[in-house]
Parts: C-alpha cells; structure tokens; sequence
C-alpha cells in the first residue's frame, strides 16, 4: 500500500462515521429537516415552477479564486470582482433574489483495495453524489451556493455528474486542472470561468426537485432551498480520477432521513414519467461502473 492509497482510505473509513458524531458538536445536525436526502419519482408530490431568472453576468467569465478548504474546492468570486452581488438568481419560486455565495464539488473517491469488505480484488468503492436517486448515487455533485442578503436565507442549486465515455473539452476543464494542484486544506488559485458555462446542462433548468433542507457540513443549518436538477454535468473518466486521486477532501454526507418533508417534482405528471425518468436514471449509473470497469482492464 503505498502513501496515497493509505491517507484515501484513512478518510474514506473516517468519513463513513464522523457525520454519525457531528450532532455531538453542532446539535442543529440533528435536526429533522436534514440534507442530503434520497429523491425519487415515486413519493413525490408534482408541482409547475415559474421559471428561473439569472442576471446576465452568469455569461461573462470573471476571476474565481478555488480553494481547498478542508472539506472539498470551494469556488468564489476573486477579490477584486466588483460589486460581488453582479451574480444575481430569482424565479423558480425562490422567495426575493438570491446572489451568487460560492460552488463546489462533491466526487467519488477512488480507495485501495485491501479494505475487508470489498466485493473482489482490484475493485474499487465509490462515494459520489451527496443527493441520491432511489438509493443510487452519481458519480458526483455540483452545488452553486446562493444567499438572500435581506433576509440570509441559503437556496442551492445541485447538478449530478455524469461520466461521459465520448466527453470533449468542457468548462469544466480549467476546473481539474486548476484544483488538483491545492491538495493541501488552504491552498488557493484564481481561474477565470463562466457560471453559466459551468451550468451548462441539456434540459434549460425546467426538470428538478425542490424540497427544504440543510447545510451537508456543519453547522448544519436548517432553513437551506434545495433545487437538485435531473440534468447532468459530465465529465470524463479522466477528469473525476484526477480530482479522486489528487485532492485529498472530506466531501460527502450520506442521505438523512425525510420525516414528513414534502418533496416537490417540476415534471412528473404521471408514473409512466415515473418510470421512463427512474430507467433513464439507471442507465447513466450503469453507464458510469462500465466506463469504470473498461478503464482497469
């Protein structure tokens, strides 16, 4: 076992208890209004959403300073940006407009293979998606933070990763190539990038989950709007490796229990889209373990 493979698996059996301790130290992560949370199509109430709205600067590239800040790589406006409110986000039934706080990164975490429950030898365990669909996670998470300055509410915009078997040069990529260098927790470097180009998916944001939730690190807080869209940021294989076996992060929260939270879908109207959305689901999962697989071999 050689150094790298020893600190992954040190934080991957970490992190499988430490959020279990938190509530020990932040009482809120207790609390019954918690995120991550299982999504699905089936207990979910159907729902119109008006539209979203984003202030035209969403299309400029501006200076982002990423920086590891223990948990994963925190994106923010670069210090010289000015105002900082120029990124602004209202609609889709967002209580007020909401400015542009930080986005980052939750990916899966490629670990050795001497743990004892691993299925086989030369296998792998993945954590990726904090937000999981019907017990599946992807194969990671993008969440763009936004805070209310009237009223210091949180709202979140969440996007599962996908790898792409066939995926070209993306915005993405000044992304890796930028943050696999800040392997230690305070290290710091500015990129230039266009959010809008960052939330470049296929569906124009009008097919998502809206329920309320919390912070997935501590303080836990309550009071948190999540929108997790059912579209899909794609990167390679080779993109999420790089993060996975460079940047050393504690980047993942397991799903926590809904209670009696509603969860509201913007499309759903019927179980036949209950269906055709949960197989679609599925077969990007079993896209990503074979594009896994193809790689070792």
């Amino acid at each position: 076992m050689d150094h790298n493979e020893y600190i992954l698996s040190k934080i991957f059996l970490e992190q499988l208890y430490r959020p279990f301790l938190w509530s020990q130290t932040y009482p809120e992560c207790a609390g019954r209004q918690q995120s991550p949370i299982d999504l699905g199509y089936f207990n979910v109430t159907p729902r119109k959403f008006p539209s979203f709205w984003f202030s035209p600067h969403f299309n400029s590239y501006l200076p982002f300073t990423l920086k590891n800040n223990g948990h994963t790589v925190v994106g923010e406006l670069a210090a010289q940006v000015h105002p900082t409110s120029i990124l602004q986000l209202s609609g889709g039934d967002l209580p007020g407009i909401f400015t542009f706080t930080n986005f980052h990164l939750h990916w899966w975490v490629q670990m050795m293979t001497e743990l004892i429950f691993l299925p086989r030898e030369g296998s792998s365990p993945t954590v990726g998606s904090e937000h999981t669909i019907n017990g599946l996670h992807g194969a990671g998470e993008a969440h763009f933070v936004f805070t209310n300055l009237m009223t210091k509410q949180v709202a979140v915009l969440a996007f599962f990763i996908v790898v792409s078997p066939d995926q070209e040069q993306t915005a993405w990529r000044s992304y890796v190539d930028n943050a696999v260098a800040l392997i230690r927790e305070g290290e710091n470097l500015n990129f230039m990038a266009s959010l809008m180009k960052l939330m470049e998916t296929e569906n124009n944001f009008q097919d998502f989950w809206r329920y309320n939730g919390s912070l997935t690190t501590p303080p836990c807080t309550e009071g948190v709007i999540w929108t997790v869209f059912n579209s899909h940021i794609k990167f390679s294989y080779d993109e999420l490796s790089a993060l996975s076996l460079n940047v050393l992060h504690k980047g993942f929260r397991p799903p926590q229990p809904t209670y009696n939270r509603i969860v509201y879908h913007s499309t759903l109207t019927s179980a036949v889209d209950s269906l055709r959305c949960f197989f679609s689901w599925l077969v990007l999962v079993l896209m990503f373990f074979l594009i896994r697989l193809n790689s070792k071999m």
